[in-house]
């Protein structure tokens, strides 16, 4: 008996041993897990901010592309018009040299008939002296 006394002492002591040592593991494995769940969280919040940033920096691309298109629009805009300008000064500037050819034209004109006026005078000038001497 006593030695089933012992035997039974050194199991209640093996139990005892062995509840301890699953109180403490379950407390390290306990803790290992708040910890890790921790991470798990943190990385969470990480993954969520990185995200948003992510996000963000997608929707302020849009917005630069967006800005883009247009500065391009309105530069194809701007080209556009400059080229109709440019247009407009070539025919405004062949016009112009019609009319500039057209009024040398007149004033050659105008500069041969006051050159007949001036040899007709010359010649009634002539005519006139010599019908003055011829009735003197």
């Amino acid at each position: 008996m006593f030695k089933n006394k012992k035997k039974e002492s050194e199991k209640k002591r093996k139990i005892r041993e062995l509840t301890e040592l699953v109180e403490k593991n379950k407390e390290k494995y306990q803790t290992e897990l708040e910890h890790y769940k921790k991470h798990i969280d943190d990385n969470k919040l990480l993954l969520d901010n990185i995200s948003n940033s992510y996000d963000e920096i997608i929707n302020d691309n849009k917005k630069l592309r967006d800005q883009l298109l247009k500065k391009e629009q309105d530069i194809f805009d701007l080209k556009q018009e400059i080229q109709t300008k440019l247009q407009d000064n070539v025919v405004e500037t062949q016009n112009l040299k019609f009319l500039l050819k057209e009024q040398k034209h007149l004033i050659d004109l105008e500069k041969k008939k006051t050159y007949e006026y001036k040899k007709k005078c010359n010649k009634y000038h002539f005519m006139n002296s010599v019908m003055n001497d011829l009735n003197s």
